[in-house]
C-alpha cells in the first residue's frame, strides 16, 4: 500500500521540534571570540531526540552571508570573529528528521583589544589655592 504524500509530509512535520531552543546567552567573549550557551527545547515541543544544534552567525554590519557553525551540546565557543563587531545569532534545535525554527535574534559585540586609558589631570593656576578653597 502507498501512504499518501500528505500524510507523508505530516508525518514529517510532526518529527521537527515545533519551538527553537530557549534563552541564548553569552557566557564569555573576548576580542576575537565568544562562547554561547542555551536552553533546551521544551520537552513537549522536541518531537524527537535533539541531537544538535545549528548557530548562525551574522555581522550587523554588511553581513549578507551567515557562517553556521553545529553543536552537540548546549554550548558552543566560536572563533575568528572581528573585533568590536556587532553579531546577530540564532540557535535551531536538529533532530533525526530535520531542524527547528530559528530563535529569537540575540545580539552580542565581541570585546575591543585592551587598550591602556589615559587619565589626563589638569590642573587650574591659582595664585594661593588654600585663599582660594577658604573662600567657598
Amino acid at each position: 500500500m502507498i501512504v499518501p504524500l500528505t500524510n507523508f509530509l505530516l508525518a514529517y512535520l510532526f518529527l521537527v521540534p515545533t519551538s527553537p531552543p530557549l534563552n541564548v546567552t553569552e557566557t564569555n567573549k573576548s576580542s576575537t571570540s565568544i562562547t554561547l550557551s542555551w536552553d533546551e527545547v521544551p520537552r513537549q515541543h522536541q518531537r524527537g531526540k535533539i541531537i544538535g544544534y545549528v548557530v548562525k552567525v551574522v555581522a550587523e554590519q554588511g553581513g549578507v552571508n551567515a557562517t553556521q557553525y553545529n553543536a552537540t551540546d548546549r554550548s558552543l565557543t566560536i572563533s575568528d570573529l572581528e573585533k568590536f563587531t556587532l553579531y546577530n545569532i540564532t540557535v535551531s534545535a536538529r533532530t533525526s528528521k530535520g531542524i527547528s525554527n530559528e530563535s529569537q535574534v540575540f545580539q552580542i559585540r565581541t570585546a575591543q583589544d585592551g587598550k591602556p586609558t589615559v587619565i589626563v589631570v589638569l590642573l587650574l593656576h591659582c595664585e594661593n589655592v588654600w585663599d582660594t578653597l577658604g573662600k567657598i
